[in-house]
């Protein structure tokens, strides 16, 4: 539209990664910490911090991840009003992934690198398409890779009616509270 061509690849080739994957070339950089982060489903940014080292051999481990309360996603804070996003629970665990590709430092924070996650299950189940997965499709980083990857395909439907598509059974999964608001 009005001359440019806009695609998901083309933006994420512009973004600024670190270009490296071992602990020698992070400390390098001066990177001490690293903030796994997610974005809830109230849209807000939530993250854990690790030493360097820990994180190092967080990545080492059979399946690199840390354990996280199935309500992770789902917190609402609003003073009087907190409470949890309708449809999750208080039990459970799911383990959260780092996703390396999104690596990035934090200007924000010397000596900081941020690396957004990706939600699983601990025990593989059966997703949206019956195959086993340890996916969790409510996770809003997986959402997103979804809605990525079906809009790089071409297509002529309306660009709402695409979205609603790609993301459809995944939000009639998910139930807001109505003190929540976007």
């Amino acid at each position: 539209m009005y001359g440019l061509a806009y695609s998901p690849a083309r933006a994420a080739s512009r973004l600024p990664t670190l270009g490296c994957a071992t602990y020698e070339e992070w400390k390098a950089l001066g990177i001490e910490f690293v903030r796994m982060q997610w974005h809830d489903l109230t849209s807000t940014t939530r993250f854990r911090v690790f030493p360097i080292e820990s994180f190092v051999e967080l990545l080492t481990s059979e399946r690199p991840g840390m354990g996280m309360l199935m309500a992770a996603f789902g917190v609402v804070d609003g003073g009087e009003r907190s409470g949890m996003v309708n449809g999750l629970t208080f039990t459970g665990e799911y383990l959260f992934t780092p996703d390396l590709s999104s690596m990035r430092k934090c200007g924000y924070a010397p000596g900081h690198a941020s690396v957004m996650i990706f939600a699983e299950y601990k025990n593989s189940r059966k997703g949206l398409d019956g195959k086993d997965t340890f996916e969790v499709d409510t996770c809003p980083r997986t959402v997103l890779r979804r809605v990525v990857e079906c809009v790089t395909f071409p297509h002529t439907a309306p660009t709402s009616r695409l979205i609603s598509f790609c993301t459809n059974p995944v939000m009639q999964r998910i139930s807001v509270s109505n003190f929540w608001s976007a």
